[in-house]
């Protein structure tokens, strides 16, 4: 709604404001806050949207959102698209299909931007090594993942973790 709107984007503002304040004590601890505090904000908007009942207005829609459950599942263990769609009971055409109707954009390219986001995350927020970060998210071989990673990302993965700290 548009009061937690609201108030996200002051969360999200402040939280800009402090990064750009390094230099000054306890800019760390405003962003922890601020951050755990938007948290909890949209847990319980979370919580409330829980207690509604979910409804789909085609089969395709349905389709779709037990395939980003799989794919929030699914998603470190380098799944393919036709494995995603053979767990869905579909064709991996089928499946593409209803990617692009539902949200314009193929059934690959959904996997590759939750691997991505993850990569993303444990780069940043994590002191793993470039090939720990790969192994997590299902890749066996590290110099793949940082040509996939810069494929998607536009640098390396090292360049990634050494500009967001």
């Amino acid at each position: 709604d548009d009061d937690t709107v609201y108030t996200a984007d002051h969360y999200i503002d402040l939280m800009r404001k402090e990064l750009s304040r390094k230099q000054l004590f306890g800019y760390e601890d405003i962003i922890r806050f601020s951050l755990k505090s938007l948290r909890i904000i949209l847990e319980r908007v979370q919580q409330n949207n829980n207690q509604k009942q979910l409804v789909f207005t085609s089969h395709h829609e349905l389709l779709f959102a037990n395939y980003k459950n799989l794919i929030e599942e699914n998603y470190q263990k380098g799944l393919s698209v036709q494995e995603y769609a053979s767990l869905l009971h579909i064709s991996s055409k089928t499946l593409n299909t209803i990617t692009k109707e539902i949200v314009g954009k193929s059934a690959s390219l959904l996997i590759a931007e939750r691997t991505i986001l993850e990569a993303k995350r444990l780069l940043r927020f994590t002191t793993f090594q470039i090939g720990e970060v790969a192994y997590k998210i299902g890749f066996n071989d590290p110099s793949y993942f940082i040509k996939y990673f810069k494929r998607f990302v536009g640098v390396s993965p090292k360049v990634f973790k050494t500009s967001s700290t």
